[in-house]
């Protein structure tokens, strides 16, 4: 009886690239000061760590998001979940709406990683605490 040939083992599936459009649920890690909107349009980039992924792919737990303008809040989302973001405060769970891509605004990056991609946003909830 003949032997069955041996067949190599499928190498592993390189991780997917992230998407270009993401809605994650995300902590704010981290916000860097910056100037005031006022005489510039203010892009300050943000850190978060990623609670979950619900379109698109991303496999990191950082994430960078531009917000325009974070002092006077966020544009909500026109369907829920959370409640407009008045002010981002380090731990608050964010569901964020978002694009790669150039906006417009002085964008603020005093993050040295520069291997993530950065995102902006399309619009953002404040998640109620769990």
């Amino acid at each position: 009886m003949a032997e069955a040939p041996v067949v190599p083992p499928e190498p592993p599936a390189a991780p997917a690239e992230p998407s270009t459009q993401l809605v994650v649920e995300a902590r704010l890690v981290d916000r860097p000061r910056a100037p005031g909107c006022g005489v510039l349009h203010v892009v300050l980039v943000m850190r978060y760590e990623v609670v979950r992924v619900v379109a698109g792919d991303y496999s990191h737990s950082e994430l960078y998001v531009a917000h325009s303008c974070p002092e006077m809040g966020a544009a909500g989302c026109k369907e829920p979940p959370g409640e407009r973001i008045k002010g981002f405060k380090k731990g608050d769970v964010h569901r964020l709406e978002l694009y790669q891509g150039r906006g417009s605004g002085a964008l603020f990056d005093t993050y040295a990683d520069k291997s993530l991609p950065r995102y902006r946003t399309r619009c953002a909830g404040l998640l109620p605490p769990t």
